[in-house]
């Protein structure tokens, strides 16, 4: 299976089990909210809550990070396989002890990344629970706001024309020919829950970082690699989708030395360029474009 292929297919599985670990953390969260919520002593309210909110998050969502990074070997085997096909000494083309290294600083970087949105959340559905407990809002009130603070206009419904829709949405987002109706959906969606409301939620950031981490990751090790074996030209590959950026069609296929990526990087700047290395971000957030080692001299080889 080509790179491209193992890169689509992990995210993807990456974001079906995220879907899940989220429904599990709603679960979790209006659990430990009702366990507490009719208590009378509201200064109690937020010290016995954050525990159990952070127990929530560490079970479901930061034990599915790093299951999910832990999965990242299979870039990194990817990686090492694509270098042992290549016309370069053989000291290049295996797995080195720095290389392990590099590998486990990248899952370390990777995973503070989750742990961070973690953090911002755990904050924001417990302070939502203290301030809506001091103002009296219902309890109603209260539960529907942490769950849109999770999935958005995912949640968890007894509605079941709700239910119909997410379970619709969820079984057919990354099917294209279904791409108007899943669209549709959304909109009913967010009719009904107000998407001022529901736009900011663990679910959005959490799915942006599914697939920057893992691509930003493949990035990170393969130019290490490259650094380590002297390649200095790169070919820029990935697929194009409607909204692809124009700075990523205009490289699409081009071999650039290092030197020339960076001037034309620096030389210019488009919707949802992001801050970093070129060879890291390369067109920005979920960009599905990569930099892949290559020399002229290679073309005639299989790789």
């Amino acid at each position: 299976m080509s790179r491209e292929k193992i890169l689509e297919k992990l995210a993807e599985n990456h974001q079906q089990t995220l879907d899940k670990v989220l429904e599990q953390l709603e679960l979790q969260v209006v659990k430990a909210t009702n366990a507490i919520a009719d208590t009378t002593v509201k200064t109690r309210i937020l010290v016995e809550l954050r525990p159990r909110l952070k127990t929530a998050l560490e079970t479901t969502f930061l034990n599915w990070s790093d299951t999910t990074i832990r999965g990242y070997d299979e870039i990194a085997k990817e990686v090492i396989d694509y270098f042992g096909k290549l016309p370069i000494p053989d000291a290049f083309k295996s797995l080195t002890e720095v290389d392990k290294s590099v590998i486990a600083s990248l899952k370390k970087l990777s995973f503070q990344g989750f742990e961070d949105i973690a953090n911002q959340y755990l904050d924001e559905i417990a302070n939502a629970v203290y301030q809506s407990t001091l103002i009296g809002r219902s309890k109603d009130e209260l539960i529907l706001e942490l769950r849109q603070k999770i999935n958005g206009v995912y949640i968890k419904s007894n509605v079941a024309d709700t239910k119909k829709l997410v379970a619709f949405i969820k079984l057919n987002r990354h099917k294209a020919q279904f791409q108007k109706e899943v669209d549709e959906a959304i909109d009913k969606l967010h009719t009904i829950y107000g998407s001022d409301v529901t736009g900011q939620n663990l679910r959005r950031y959490a799915g942006q970082m599914v697939h920057d981490s893992l691509r930003q990751f493949d990035a990170s090790f393969i130019a290490h690699k490259a650094e380590e074996a002297g390649i200095d030209s790169f070919r820029y590959d990935g697929s194009n989708i409607v909204d692809t950026r124009d700075w990523c069609r205009s490289l699409k296929g081009q071999i650039l030395t290092k030197e020339e990526i960076y001037s034309k990087w620096n030389g210019n700047t488009w919707k949802g360029k992001s801050s970093g290395d070129a060879f890291v971000v390369r067109g920005g957030y979920n960009c599905r474009h990569f930099w892949t080692p290559f020399d002229r001299e290679w073309q005639k080889i299989k790789l």
